[in-house]
């Protein structure tokens, strides 16, 4: 046998050369648990610190949620600014973990009227037509 096959968390599986496995130092990146990062587009006129505040309490009440190590303000562009949620949780549910929180902190802005960011293209039409 010349190669060795690994299964990844989300069930890939990965081949790798038995001569690389014999002859390089292999790091084991996996453990128990994985952090993740989940990022909310808020409109410039959103509330920075209420947003945070909902986004947080929706990451810590997730049950595959084992801990929140923040949610900083990382960037500002032309679409708006982002809330990065930083969540560790279990590896066999991490996709699902992250579309969870996407769509229950999406309601939770809903309901306290924090807008989510979006391009706005602004069209103007002129008559070019000689009179």
């Amino acid at each position: 046998m010349g190669y060795t096959i690994v299964r990844a968390f989300d069930g890939r599986r990965i081949v790798v050369p038995n001569t690389i496995m014999a002859g390089q130092i292999t790091a084991n990146l996996m453990s128990p648990d994985l952090l993740t990062v989940v990022d909310f587009h808020l409109a410039y006129g959103s509330d920075i610190e209420k947003a945070r505040t909902l986004v947080l309490a929706v990451a810590e009440a997730h049950p595959s949620v084992k801990s929140v190590s923040g949610c900083p303000l990382t960037a500002l562009g032309e679409e708006g600014m982002i809330l990065s949620l930083r969540a560790v949780c279990d590896p066999t549910s991490l996709y699902q973990t992250r579309f969870d929180l996407l769509e229950a902190t999406k309601r939770r802005f809903d309901e306290f009227g924090i807008d989510i960011a979006h391009v706005a293209t602004t069209v103007e039409l002129r008559d070019v037509r000689s009179t």
